[in-house]
């Protein structure tokens, strides 16, 4: 179980350690019970729903500090002096139901789903995802990548030079980047740029590539031949 302020409880077993909760408060018995019935009446109902309603990829990033933060206005506001008359009178009030078993016992509003962006897992506080699908998410990102298509291709261009790619690949996507819109010099100085680097052979190599790319001319982009990867 979790919640805003208390994180996980201990389970009966007591088999959840700290190590396994980190970046949340780990709390024990014994503790005040306005506390207690705040938890259950709306921290937990409210982050629960939540969780319910995420997806298996959210589910993995639920717990880090900006999803939580970014969720914690939504949890209702009580005083803690009168959180247990609050509490009490509202359970006088509700239909006898054994919990859990309708739809009366969730929280009103429903919430909203959170929707997280895969660039900002890249960034502090969380961690650098290691899972196969996080990864593809983020480059194939067409639609909420941070970085014009221009620019993700002279990253590709730079990393093929680096890399000394050939088969036809660095040809591909200096053609990519002319039709989004780069430069001829912007191409030149992506190269150059390589030469402190990787060696003047492998800069002058990829700059003879350019060269007879920008005498053919660049591929119009509703009528090209190549299958940029």
């Amino acid at each position: 179980m979790f919640c805003v302020h208390y994180g996980r409880e201990v389970s009966a077993d007591d088999t959840k350690r700290k190590m396994n909760v980190k970046g949340i408060k780990y709390w024990t018995p014994p503790f005040r019970t306005d506390h207690y019935a705040m938890h259950h009446d709306l921290q937990h109902k409210v982050m629960f729903q939540h969780y319910e309603n995420s997806s298996s990829q959210e589910r993995l990033h639920f717990f880090e500090p900006d999803t939580v933060h970014r969720l914690r206005h939504l949890v209702p506001k009580v005083s803690s002096s009168s959180s247990l008359d609050n509490m009490d009178k509202s359970k006088d009030n509700k239909p006898s139901t054994k919990r859990g078993k309708t739809s009366q016992s969730r929280v009103d509003p429903t919430p909203t789903k959170p929707t997280l962006d895969p660039f900002k897992m890249m960034l502090p506080p969380t961690e650098i995802p290691h899972d196969m699908q996080t990864l593809v998410d983020i480059y194939v990102g067409h639609h909420y990548t941070p970085l014009e298509e221009k620019w993700k291709a002279l990253t590709t261009v730079a990393s093929l030079v680096a890399q000394h790619v050939r088969n036809g690949f660095l040809e591909t996507h200096i053609r990519r980047a002319l039709i989004a819109g780069a430069s001829k010099s912007e191409v030149v100085q992506v190269i150059m740029q390589s030469a402190s680097f990787i060696g003047l052979p492998k800069t002058m190599d990829a700059m003879k590539v350019a060269h007879d790319v920008f005498l053919q001319g660049a591929a119009d982009s509703q009528n090209q031949n190549t299958v940029f990867l």
